[in-house]
């Protein structure tokens, strides 16, 4: 049982190593398209290419990127929650767990474990990818932001979306057994 063990939290972490790279790959991808999106918002209306197909183009790949993240996400959650039902099966049956302090101020152990805060990131990733998508989704319906205002609203709204994945991190690492 402790071999299953140590072999099941072993491997938890080299799988989160493998779908971390896909997760930063989608997350620096749809960073680099988001500054051309605001560059293409920039352009001169007499550009040689036209900045509203430009727009849209880079929007739509935006969504299938927020799909691929999302995709991501969700196994890292399975993943990661699959792995710990396996460890946590192997501690039960090796002995008794003691009492903990999920205070987050407290200097005392925690019912927090590293393969729970895996599974927090993968749910918080999962959102943000859902929350983009809706962004995305929303911008094709709108089109084109012609106007200063409109372009102000979405950078506001980028960064109302990161506040609100920041608060929900918070939120699950708290509230989290």
């Amino acid at each position: 049982l402790w071999r299953c063990r140590d072999f099941e939290l072993k491997h938890l972490w080299q799988r989160s190593v493998f779908l971390s790279a896909f997760l930063i790959l989608c997350f620096t991808a749809y960073g680099v398209l988001i500054v051309r999106m605001f560059d293409t918002i920039g352009m001169d209306k007499d550009a040689i290419n036209n900045p509203e197909l430009r727009f849209f183009m880079q929007n739509n790949v935006a969504l299938v990127l927020c799909i691929i993240g999302a995709v991501f996400s969700a196994m890292w959650i399975m993943m990661a929650k699959g792995s710990k039902a396996w460890y946590e099966r192997y501690e039960r049956a090796l002995h008794d767990r003691p009492a903990v302090d999920n205070f987050l101020l407290s200097a005392k152990g925690g019912g927090y474990s590293p393969s729970q805060i895996n599974v927090a990131v993968g749910q918080v990733a999962l959102i943000l990818w859902l929350l983009l998508f809706g962004m995305h989704l929303c911008l094709n319906v709108c089109g084109f932001p012609e106007n200063v205002e409109t372009q102000r609203c979405i950078a506001w709204l980028i960064l109302l979306v990161g506040v609100l994945v920041f608060f929900l991190f918070s939120f699950l690492v708290v509230v989290k057994k």
